[in-house]
Protein backbone atom coordinates (compact mmCIF):
# COMPACT_ATOMS: atom_id res chain seq x y z
CA UNK A 1 0.00 0.00 0.00
CA UNK A 2 1.08 3.57 -0.71
CA UNK A 3 0.63 6.30 1.91
CA UNK A 4 0.05 9.69 0.29
CA UNK A 5 0.98 12.59 2.60
CA UNK A 6 -0.55 15.99 1.82
CA UNK A 7 0.21 19.04 4.02
CA UNK A 8 -2.43 21.76 3.71
CA UNK A 9 -2.31 25.39 4.75
CA UNK A 10 -4.87 27.80 3.29
CA UNK A 11 -5.41 25.98 0.00
CA UNK A 12 -9.19 26.22 -0.28
CA UNK A 13 -8.99 27.00 -4.01
CA UNK A 14 -6.51 24.25 -4.90
CA UNK A 15 -7.07 21.29 -2.56
CA UNK A 16 -10.16 19.96 -4.34
CA UNK A 17 -8.32 19.59 -7.66
CA UNK A 18 -5.42 17.95 -5.86
CA UNK A 19 -7.62 15.43 -4.03
CA UNK A 20 -9.72 14.74 -7.10
CA UNK A 21 -6.58 13.77 -9.02
CA UNK A 22 -5.54 11.43 -6.19
CA UNK A 23 -8.92 9.79 -5.68
CA UNK A 24 -9.14 8.90 -9.37
CA UNK A 25 -5.88 6.97 -9.60
CA UNK A 26 -5.82 3.77 -11.64
CA UNK A 27 -3.82 2.11 -8.86
CA UNK A 28 -6.21 1.67 -5.91
CA UNK A 29 -4.14 0.31 -3.02
CA UNK A 30 -3.36 3.54 -1.19
CA UNK A 31 -4.31 5.69 1.78
CA UNK A 32 -4.45 9.48 1.81
CA UNK A 33 -3.19 11.35 4.88
CA UNK A 34 -4.23 15.01 4.91
CA UNK A 35 -2.65 17.25 7.54
CA UNK A 36 -4.44 20.56 7.94
CA UNK A 37 -1.70 22.77 9.34
CA UNK A 38 -3.95 25.30 11.03
CA UNK A 39 -5.64 26.69 7.91
CA UNK A 40 -7.65 29.86 8.49
CA UNK A 41 -9.58 29.75 5.21
CA UNK A 42 -12.17 27.21 4.00
CA UNK A 43 -9.67 24.41 3.38
CA UNK A 44 -11.19 22.22 6.07
CA UNK A 45 -14.64 22.48 4.50
CA UNK A 46 -13.25 21.46 1.12
CA UNK A 47 -11.32 18.55 2.63
CA UNK A 48 -14.27 17.19 4.59
CA UNK A 49 -16.28 16.81 1.38
CA UNK A 50 -13.78 14.15 0.35
CA UNK A 51 -13.39 12.63 3.82
CA UNK A 52 -17.11 11.91 3.93
CA UNK A 53 -17.05 10.28 0.48
CA UNK A 54 -13.91 8.11 0.65
CA UNK A 55 -12.98 5.61 3.37
CA UNK A 56 -9.25 5.66 2.65
CA UNK A 57 -8.66 9.27 3.78
CA UNK A 58 -7.18 10.14 7.18
CA UNK A 59 -7.69 13.72 8.26
CA UNK A 60 -5.47 15.34 10.89
CA UNK A 61 -5.81 18.90 12.18
CA UNK A 62 -2.91 20.57 13.97
CA UNK A 63 -2.08 24.13 14.92
CA UNK A 64 0.07 25.91 12.38
CA UNK A 65 3.64 24.61 12.62
CA UNK A 66 4.79 24.69 9.01
CA UNK A 67 4.98 22.25 6.12
CA UNK A 68 7.80 20.22 7.69
CA UNK A 69 5.82 19.50 10.85
CA UNK A 70 2.81 18.57 8.72
CA UNK A 71 4.81 16.11 6.64
CA UNK A 72 6.34 14.64 9.79
CA UNK A 73 2.87 14.12 11.26
CA UNK A 74 1.90 12.26 8.10
CA UNK A 75 5.00 10.06 8.23
CA UNK A 76 4.27 9.07 11.84
CA UNK A 77 0.79 7.68 11.07
CA UNK A 78 1.57 6.23 7.62
CA UNK A 79 0.74 2.53 7.35
CA UNK A 80 1.71 1.99 3.73
CA UNK A 81 4.87 0.18 2.67
CA UNK A 82 5.62 3.18 0.46
CA UNK A 83 5.24 6.95 0.89
CA UNK A 84 4.52 9.65 -1.66
CA UNK A 85 4.40 13.37 -0.86
CA UNK A 86 2.03 15.63 -2.78
CA UNK A 87 1.68 19.38 -2.21
CA UNK A 88 -1.87 20.63 -1.76
CA UNK A 89 -1.74 23.08 -4.67
CA UNK A 90 -0.40 20.49 -7.12
CA UNK A 91 -2.08 17.58 -8.89
CA UNK A 92 -1.08 14.30 -10.52
CA UNK A 93 -1.97 12.28 -13.60
CA UNK A 94 -4.33 9.30 -13.15
CA UNK A 95 -1.54 6.77 -13.76
CA UNK A 96 0.95 8.41 -11.37
CA UNK A 97 0.84 5.77 -8.59
CA UNK A 98 0.59 2.90 -11.06
CA UNK A 99 3.68 4.12 -12.92
CA UNK A 100 5.87 4.64 -9.84
CA UNK A 101 4.86 1.41 -8.08
CA UNK A 102 6.12 -0.64 -11.04
CA UNK A 103 9.62 0.11 -9.76
CA UNK A 104 8.92 -0.63 -6.08
CA UNK A 105 11.94 -2.94 -5.77
CA UNK A 106 14.14 0.17 -5.88
CA UNK A 107 14.80 2.08 -2.64
CA UNK A 108 13.90 5.36 -4.34
CA UNK A 109 11.99 6.09 -7.55
CA UNK A 110 12.29 9.57 -9.10
CA UNK A 111 10.05 10.88 -11.87
CA UNK A 112 9.93 14.17 -13.74
CA UNK A 113 7.34 16.90 -13.50
CA UNK A 114 5.67 19.79 -15.27
CA UNK A 115 5.79 23.33 -13.91
CA UNK A 116 2.42 24.90 -14.67
CA UNK A 117 2.28 28.71 -14.86
CA UNK A 118 -0.65 30.95 -15.75
CA UNK A 119 0.08 31.08 -19.47
CA UNK A 120 2.61 28.32 -20.14
CA UNK A 121 4.25 25.21 -18.75
CA UNK A 122 7.71 23.63 -18.60
CA UNK A 123 8.43 19.91 -18.61
CA UNK A 124 11.34 18.29 -16.80
CA UNK A 125 11.81 14.60 -17.58
CA UNK A 126 14.85 12.63 -16.40
CA UNK A 127 16.67 10.12 -18.58
CA UNK A 128 15.67 6.64 -17.41
CA UNK A 129 18.51 4.95 -15.55
CA UNK A 130 19.33 2.83 -12.49
CA UNK A 131 22.10 4.10 -10.19
CA UNK A 132 23.49 3.78 -6.66
CA UNK A 133 23.83 6.59 -4.14
CA UNK A 134 27.41 7.42 -5.15
CA UNK A 135 26.37 7.85 -8.76
CA UNK A 136 23.44 9.97 -7.55
CA UNK A 137 25.90 12.28 -5.78
CA UNK A 138 27.94 12.67 -8.96
CA UNK A 139 25.03 13.49 -11.27
CA UNK A 140 23.23 15.84 -8.89
CA UNK A 141 25.15 19.04 -9.39
CA UNK A 142 23.90 20.61 -12.56
CA UNK A 143 20.74 22.64 -13.04
CA UNK A 144 18.84 20.08 -15.08
CA UNK A 145 19.19 17.33 -12.47
CA UNK A 146 19.07 19.61 -9.43
CA UNK A 147 15.50 20.66 -10.17
CA UNK A 148 13.89 17.29 -9.63
CA UNK A 149 16.43 15.57 -7.38
CA UNK A 150 16.20 17.76 -4.26
CA UNK A 151 12.42 18.16 -3.86
CA UNK A 152 10.48 15.61 -1.74
CA UNK A 153 7.64 15.18 -4.23
CA UNK A 154 8.04 13.33 -7.58
CA UNK A 155 9.32 10.34 -5.63
CA UNK A 156 8.31 6.94 -4.24
CA UNK A 157 9.96 6.24 -0.87
CA UNK A 158 10.10 3.11 1.25
CA UNK A 159 8.47 3.74 4.62
CA UNK A 160 10.80 1.24 6.29
CA UNK A 161 13.89 3.26 5.31
CA UNK A 162 12.34 6.49 6.60
CA UNK A 163 11.19 5.07 9.94
CA UNK A 164 14.15 2.81 10.70
CA UNK A 165 16.54 5.73 10.19
CA UNK A 166 14.31 8.29 11.97
CA UNK A 167 14.29 10.53 8.90
CA UNK A 168 12.16 13.62 9.40
CA UNK A 169 11.95 17.09 7.91
CA UNK A 170 13.70 19.88 9.83
CA UNK A 171 10.91 21.89 11.45
CA UNK A 172 13.00 24.93 12.37
CA UNK A 173 13.87 25.89 8.80
CA UNK A 174 10.47 26.50 7.17
CA UNK A 175 12.41 26.63 3.90
CA UNK A 176 14.81 24.25 2.15
CA UNK A 177 14.16 21.34 4.50
CA UNK A 178 13.18 19.36 1.39
CA UNK A 179 16.73 19.09 0.10
CA UNK A 180 18.15 17.96 3.45
CA UNK A 181 15.51 15.25 3.89
CA UNK A 182 16.14 13.88 0.40
CA UNK A 183 19.92 13.90 0.90
CA UNK A 184 19.57 11.97 4.16
CA UNK A 185 17.22 9.47 2.56
CA UNK A 186 19.48 8.93 -0.47
CA UNK A 187 22.36 8.03 1.84
CA UNK A 188 20.33 5.03 3.04
CA UNK A 189 19.60 3.76 -0.48
CA UNK A 190 21.23 0.78 -2.17
CA UNK A 191 19.61 1.52 -5.54
CA UNK A 192 17.78 4.43 -7.14
CA UNK A 193 15.64 4.55 -10.28
CA UNK A 194 14.98 7.52 -12.55
CA UNK A 195 12.00 7.04 -14.83
CA UNK A 196 11.16 8.80 -18.08
CA UNK A 197 7.79 10.09 -16.88
CA UNK A 198 6.35 13.41 -15.68
CA UNK A 199 2.94 12.73 -14.13
CA UNK A 200 3.36 15.35 -11.39
CA UNK A 201 2.03 18.86 -12.08
CA UNK A 202 3.70 21.56 -9.99
CA UNK A 203 1.51 24.67 -9.93
CA UNK A 204 3.47 27.93 -9.78
CA UNK A 205 1.62 30.84 -8.16
CA UNK A 206 3.02 34.31 -7.52
CA UNK A 207 2.07 34.12 -3.82
CA UNK A 208 3.70 30.80 -3.03
CA UNK A 209 6.41 30.50 -0.38
CA UNK A 210 9.17 30.50 -2.99
CA UNK A 211 8.06 33.99 -4.05
CA UNK A 212 7.58 35.47 -0.58
CA UNK A 213 10.23 37.26 1.43
CA UNK A 214 11.90 34.92 3.92
CA UNK A 215 13.53 36.29 7.06
CA UNK A 216 17.12 35.27 7.84
CA UNK A 217 17.42 33.41 4.56
CA UNK A 218 21.19 33.83 4.48
CA UNK A 219 21.61 31.92 7.76
CA UNK A 220 19.10 29.27 6.70
CA UNK A 221 20.77 28.72 3.35
CA UNK A 222 24.23 28.46 4.92
CA UNK A 223 22.81 25.75 7.21
CA UNK A 224 21.34 23.91 4.20
CA UNK A 225 24.61 24.19 2.27
CA UNK A 226 26.60 22.75 5.16
CA UNK A 227 24.19 19.84 5.51
CA UNK A 228 24.24 19.05 1.79
CA UNK A 229 28.02 19.32 1.61
CA UNK A 230 28.38 16.72 4.38
CA UNK A 231 25.50 14.45 3.28
CA UNK A 232 26.72 14.31 -0.32
CA UNK A 233 30.39 14.18 0.64
CA UNK A 234 31.44 17.01 -1.65
CA UNK A 235 33.88 18.82 0.65
CA UNK A 236 36.73 18.20 -1.83
CA UNK A 237 34.70 18.27 -5.03
CA UNK A 238 35.25 21.87 -6.11
CA UNK A 239 32.70 21.85 -8.94
CA UNK A 240 29.91 20.36 -6.85
CA UNK A 241 30.77 22.52 -3.84
CA UNK A 242 30.67 25.63 -5.99
CA UNK A 243 27.37 24.62 -7.58
CA UNK A 244 25.62 24.08 -4.24
CA UNK A 245 26.96 27.21 -2.55
CA UNK A 246 26.37 29.50 -5.54
CA UNK A 247 22.82 28.20 -6.05
CA UNK A 248 21.81 28.89 -2.49
CA UNK A 249 23.60 32.24 -2.32
CA UNK A 250 21.90 33.35 -5.56
CA UNK A 251 18.62 32.44 -3.89
CA UNK A 252 19.53 34.72 -0.99
CA UNK A 253 20.28 37.55 -3.42
CA UNK A 254 16.94 37.15 -5.18
CA UNK A 255 15.13 37.15 -1.82
CA UNK A 256 16.88 40.28 -0.54
CA UNK A 257 16.96 42.40 -3.71
CA UNK A 258 13.17 42.52 -3.86
CA UNK A 259 12.75 43.65 -0.27
CA UNK A 260 15.73 45.63 0.99
CA UNK A 261 17.28 49.02 0.36
CA UNK A 262 20.73 49.21 -1.15
CA UNK A 263 22.60 49.86 2.11
CA UNK A 264 20.95 46.84 3.71
CA UNK A 265 21.75 44.81 0.62
CA UNK A 266 25.42 45.66 0.90
CA UNK A 267 25.60 43.96 4.30
CA UNK A 268 24.01 40.82 2.87
CA UNK A 269 26.42 40.86 -0.09
CA UNK A 270 29.36 41.21 2.31
CA UNK A 271 28.12 38.14 4.19
CA UNK A 272 27.87 36.15 0.96
CA UNK A 273 31.35 37.23 -0.07
CA UNK A 274 32.77 36.05 3.26
CA UNK A 275 31.04 32.69 2.93
CA UNK A 276 32.40 32.20 -0.60
CA UNK A 277 35.88 32.89 0.76
CA UNK A 278 35.44 30.50 3.68
CA UNK A 279 34.32 27.71 1.33
CA UNK A 280 37.17 28.59 -1.07
CA UNK A 281 34.89 29.02 -4.06
CA UNK A 282 36.74 30.21 -7.16
CA UNK A 283 35.66 31.55 -10.53
CA UNK A 284 36.89 28.52 -12.45
CA UNK A 285 34.88 26.19 -10.20
CA UNK A 286 31.60 27.76 -11.36
CA UNK A 287 30.00 25.76 -14.18
CA UNK A 288 27.00 27.95 -14.97
CA UNK A 289 27.57 31.20 -16.87
CA UNK A 290 25.21 33.08 -14.56
CA UNK A 291 27.09 31.79 -11.52
CA UNK A 292 30.36 32.99 -13.06
CA UNK A 293 28.91 36.45 -13.66
CA UNK A 294 27.47 36.78 -10.15
CA UNK A 295 30.75 35.52 -8.66
CA UNK A 296 32.76 38.18 -10.53
CA UNK A 297 30.37 40.97 -9.56
CA UNK A 298 30.44 39.88 -5.91
CA UNK A 299 34.22 39.77 -5.81
CA UNK A 300 34.48 43.18 -7.49
CA UNK A 301 31.81 44.42 -5.06
CA UNK A 302 29.71 45.73 -7.92
CA UNK A 303 26.61 45.14 -5.87
CA UNK A 304 24.51 47.76 -7.62
CA UNK A 305 24.88 45.82 -10.91
CA UNK A 306 23.72 42.62 -9.19
CA UNK A 307 20.72 44.48 -7.82
CA UNK A 308 19.90 45.79 -11.31
CA UNK A 309 20.22 42.34 -12.90
CA UNK A 310 17.89 40.72 -10.36
CA UNK A 311 15.32 43.51 -10.65
CA UNK A 312 15.20 42.88 -14.41
CA UNK A 313 14.78 39.13 -13.89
Amino acid sequence: MISVVIPVFNKEHQIEKCLRSIMHQSYKNYEVIIINDGSTDKSEMAIKKFVSSFSNIKYIYQKNQGVSAARNAGIKVAKGKYIIFVDADDYIESDYFETLIKFKHYDLVISGYTEVYNNFSKKYIPIEKSINKNEYHKMLFNNQNFRYMIVPYLKLYKTKIIKENNLLFYQDLSYGEDAIFVSEYVNQCANIKFINYNGYKNMIFSNTLSHKYIDNLYDKNVFICEKLIVNYGIQKNKKALSFVVMNYMQNVIYNEVKNKRYLELRNVFHQINRYLSIKKIHFFDCNESKQKLIFILLKLRLYFIIKFLYILK
